[in-house]
């Protein structure tokens, strides 16, 4: 991550990316001189050792660094003595963005004011400290992301920053939490100029020292992209464009919108039709089967955004998204794609149809053939165009897609092939691609949208049911009807568990809320109760008999899952530190080698993880053992060069060289 001193200055970049690449070194030399003394000497070389250790540079070109200097010189801050070096006359003036965050204080202020009764900010000055730590902790957000470019897959946690935005909060003596909480995400969203224009140079700034600190280079030519590109959109992302109130939603219309503006061609394939109206139809059966127990509450996009939009008619819902063609064309300029015969990269597909399948497994995604199919076929299309066309940086076509083991597929082609570039990038990636790659000027209403983009995605905490979101779903769910969610919802208030479920529901804690929704609902004393009035007796008898029914249900559910539990072996190991997701990977990992070959742990003498809880030092040292033992060439590691990407990805993801 970039050292703290040159964070500070990010947001002082404000112009063309392309002409401040020169301003943001400087910047860096300048970092470097004010930490020195005045009749201090410095060499050329010596000067230039401190940045790239400083900075994390790989190389700091020599006639850049002579032609700063030299502007240093013109500027009085340096002479140049008989000795090839150079004397510092007068430290550079400190530049920082504390009087940015301070004009952002300001505004911050009225948004306090009109949600806290007479707050006073010369009393409170603990908040205007929060609101600058809190907003350190944005960039640094920022900052770190640029890391993980390279992978091409999304490894955000917004519960960690907002755990990391409670402990600034908690460290200032603000209590409750949400008094300081509340009304800072609500600024941070409110659109408002000073907070916009910083957080969107931020952005970029963050962007333009990745850029630098891996020598890419930022030409007029390379950065003339768009006209006659081609753009296609995966399942997820016209998703997204449709699912107004998901946290995705903002990021997919401002890629795809800013992709548009400066020329793409933006489509989708009949097979990228096809799977959509699929999961439309599993999303109409989810809402119209009666089951037997209460689902993943956060599992399926489509029915999340019809319970968030609080429109009880699944009909009108379900038609308004079976429209969706016509609503892309009209709304994003989206077409659909025509190619009869394509004749893809052989050699491409064959590497990808080996990997791709292990590597959905190794990720926990269940995925259909028709889907796999779906997805395979993108990238058959894509290396088609590839071959036909003459490559062009960036503009060439490119699948825009939120699949993270799509774009984890992609990675690996690249590596396997050395090929420059891609073929599949997140939306948030190709959002960075246009930030800096191109000549669209920002307007006010456009980096708006942008910052928005980015809050959503990056920083406000995923959003979470309410109760009577929650009744909403699950009345849908066991069969009953859309005059049933009151009674539900009734069902839930009174039962002594409504706080533990508020509590999951807002620790989205899927697990937790299915088993606690379903202790409520197969409790015979508490349906009694909550149907005993309002209703005439024959309602009441009815409604009883329906859930009484859902109860037994509920009951034989139960009782399969906790016969699952006592034969289930398969060992879980938690690695301290990390996400979840990781944790699951190692265990498909430890579930493959058992698989493959149940005398592995013999023949190589490598211990065994066991189940519980590792840490992350222990997990990537057994990994490496793994990897080491495929790379020996024994006959038993043939069986076993199948979980090779496996590893890879599992050493990425844990930070360690792969």
């Amino acid at each position: 991550m970039a050292t703290k001193e040159l964070i500070e200055v990010f947001p002082l970049v404000r112009g063309d990316l392309i002409d401040d690449r020169y301003e943001l070194h400087e910047l860096m030399v300048k970092k470097i001189l004010f930490k020195k003394e005045n009749t201090d000497r410095v060499s050329l070389e010596n000067l230039k050792r401190e940045i790239i250790e400083d900075f994390k540079f790989e190389e700091f070109p020599d006639e850049l660094l002579a032609k700063i200097l030299e502007g240093l010189i013109k500027g009085e801050f340096l002479k140049r003595t008989t000795r090839g070096e150079y004397e510092l006359l007068k430290k550079p003036e400190r530049e920082s963005i504390s009087s940015l965050l301070d004009s952002c204080y300001r505004n911050f202020v009225e948004v306090l004011k009109a949600e806290i009764k007479d707050f006073d900010p010369y009393l409170n000055k603990n908040f205007k400290d929060a609101f600058i730590e809190c907003m350190w902790q944005i960039v640094h957000v920022f900052s770190e992301q640029q890391e993980v470019n390279e992978i091409q897959i999304d490894v955000l946690n917004q519960d960690e920053t907002k755990t990391r935005f409670e402990q600034i909060v908690k460290s200032e003596g603000i209590d409750p939490q949400q008094k300081f909480l509340s009304p800072f995400f609500k600024y941070l969203g409110s659109g408002e100029k000073n907070i916009t224009d910083f957080l969107f140079h931020a952005y970029r700034g963050t962007i333009a020292y990745d850029l630098l600190k891996r020598g890419k280079i930022l030409t007029r030519e390379t950065c003339n992209i768009g006209e006659g590109g081609l753009l296609i959109l995966d399942t997820n992302t016209i998703i997204s464009l449709m699912c107004k109130t998901d946290a995705t939603h903002s990021l997919a219309k401002s890629a795809i919108e800013l992709s548009r503006k400066i020329g793409f061609d933006v489509c989708y394939t009949r097979l990228t039709a096809s799977e959509y109206i699929g999961l439309l139809q599993s999303a109409d059966y989810m809402m119209k089967a009666s089951r037997s127990k209460p689902s993943d509450p956060t599992g399926n996009q489509l029915i999340l955004d019809f319970i968030k939009r609080d429109d009880r008619n699944w009909s009108d819902y379900h038609t308004e998204m079976s429209n969706y063609k016509d609503f892309i064309k009209i709304k994003y300029g989206i077409d659909s794609l025509e190619v009869l015969d394509i004749d893809p990269n052989k050699e491409v597909m064959e590497y990808i149809g080996q990997i791709y399948p292990v590597m959905l497994q190794t990720m926990g995604k269940e995925r259909e053939s028709k889907a796999l199919e779906h997805d395979l076929y993108l990238f058959e299309l894509l290396t088609y165009f590839r071959n036909t066309e003459q490559p062009r940086a960036f503009d060439s076509p490119w699948i825009l897609s939120f699949d993270n083991a799509l774009n984890l597929v992609n990675k690996y082609v690249v590596d396997r092939f050395r090929f420059p570039y891609g073929y599949s990038i997140h939306p948030r990636y190709w959002l960075n691609t246009l930030l800096v790659f191109s000549n669209v000027e920002f307007d006010d209403k456009r980096r708006e949208d942008i910052v928005k983009a980015l809050m959503e995605h990056m920083i406000f905490p995923r959003s979470t049911l309410t109760l009577e979101q929650y009744a909403t779903l699950i009345t849908y769910e066991i069969g009953l009807n859309q005059e049933d969610i009151d009674t539900i919802l009734h069902i839930f208030t009174i039962s002594p568990l409504k706080y533990n479920l508020e509590k999951a529901l807002i620790e989205n804690k899927s697990g937790k809320i299915s088993e606690i929704s379903t202790e409520i609902l197969t409790d015979s004393d508490l349906i009694d109760k909550a149907i005993s009035v309002g209703k005439i007796k024959q309602e009441r008898d009815e409604a009883k008999k329906q859930l009484k029914n859902v109860a037994a249900k509920l009951r034989e559910e139960q009782a399969k899952v906790r016969t699952l539990e006592k034969v289930r072996t398969a060992p879980v190991v938690i690695v301290t530190g990390v996400d979840a997701g990781v944790s699951q990977m190692i265990a498909g990992l430890l579930m493959q080698i058992e698989a493959l070959d149940p005398d592995f742990y013999e023949k190589t003498k490598i211990n065994k993880l066991e189940a519980g809880e590792a840490s992350k030092d222990e997990v990537i040292g057994f990994v490496k053992n793994v990897k080491d033992a495929f790379h020996q060439g024994t006959e038993f590691a043939k069986d076993l060069e199948v979980l090779k990407p496996m590893v890879s990805t599992i050493l990425t993801l844990l930070g360690a060289s792969a």
